[in-house]
């Protein structure tokens, strides 16, 4: 069964030509999609569709949307509505299941193995506690998720109702109001809406926070390279070893080495882990891109040259 992998994103930046060839390489036969826009149609790595050809039901949610975070009204509205994006592409090619990826992680291993563990559950997605009572815990989601096609539209379907429904608005309220009590700059997300449906669902699917046993290793999804509350650390980040093209890291109580299918580059402090993404790529397409931007980043031709090299 051919694994489906989509990844939504607008703009072209520096690091998402990595991103795409490296899952290109450990995915060979993936059907693997970026839903993008005109500046990241020559991506040679992907098929590329656009956003906007699947935008219907992205734009009826922009009616209903209420932002409450302290992002951009454009930032945060995306967030969402890519996932409706991700659900129209599915109805109009018949997929029946995907896995939605986010635009800054690099994928590691074949997918296909991941998704022979969760093809009979609806859905998966990371949710590190389903009973919190603190709002700040209210998140679940990326970077990656995976969707049977019904799933995903029940979750949409919470989206819009959640901005209609007194019970989610007073949740909201208390989720901004203990947000605002700390002066953290943080508020409602897409990621709150999946915490409630994923609470709402506790039995119904699978939890990529928890370790799991795949092909006899214990497996981890990371959540963000910056977070080491479990793992050694190297520095703010995560210690990795990287073994036969698989990447590993080190339970923090115990030394275990766990295995991380993919490594997420979330995070902004106190650098960009997105300008950590050239220097863990192990793909094959971009070698010389990759030698070019990290050791002469300086050169006055090196913009035109990664252009050119990762295009043609």
């Amino acid at each position: 069964m051919v694994c489906n992998i989509i990844i939504t994103h607008r703009g072209n930046p520096p690091h998402l030509k990595y991103v795409l060839s490296q899952i290109a390489h450990t995915n060979p036969d993936a059907n693997i999609i970026l839903m993008g826009d005109e500046s990241n149609k020559n991506c040679r790595f992907t098929k590329h569709v656009f956003l906007k050809d699947y935008w219907n039901m992205a734009n009826d949610f922009a009616q209903v949307y209420t932002h409450l975070n302290s992002t951009s009204v454009e930032y945060e509205l995306f967030c969402y509505q890519r996932w409706f994006c991700v659900y129209e592409y599915m109805k109009a090619h018949n997929l029946e299941d995907v896995f939605s990826l986010d635009s800054d992680v690099l994928v590691y291993d074949n997918l296909n193995d991941l998704h022979a563990l969760l093809k009979n559950y609806p859905f998966a997605v990371s949710a590190k506690n389903l009973d919190a009572e603190n709002p700040g815990w209210w998140i679940a989601g990326p970077p990656i998720g995976y969707f049977h096609r019904d799933a995903l539209k029940r979750m949409l379907d919470l989206f819009i109702k959640s901005y209609q429904d007194k019970k989610y608005l007073s949740l909201f309220d208390e989720k901004m109001n203990w947000h605002h009590s700390r002066n953290e700059p943080f508020g409602v997300c897409d990621m709150t809406q999946i915490f409630f449906f994923a609470q709402e669902n506790k039995n119904k699917f699978f939890n990529l926070s928890q370790p799991f046993v795949l092909n006899g290793e214990l497996t981890r999804i990371d959540e963000t390279i910056m977070d080491t509350t479990e793992c050694v650390a190297d520095g703010v980040r995560k210690k990795l070893v990287f073994e036969n093209g698989a990447v590993y890291a080190f339970d923090k109580n115990t030394n275990k080495k766990l295995r991380f299918p993919l490594i997420h580059f979330q995070g902004y402090c106190p650098i960009n882990a997105k300008d950590w993404i050239k220097q863990y790529y192990t793909g094959t397409d971009l070698k010389l891109c990759r030698f070019i931007e990290i050791y002469f980043p300086k050169w006055k031709i090196t913009k035109k040259l990664i252009n050119y090299l990762s295009n043609k």
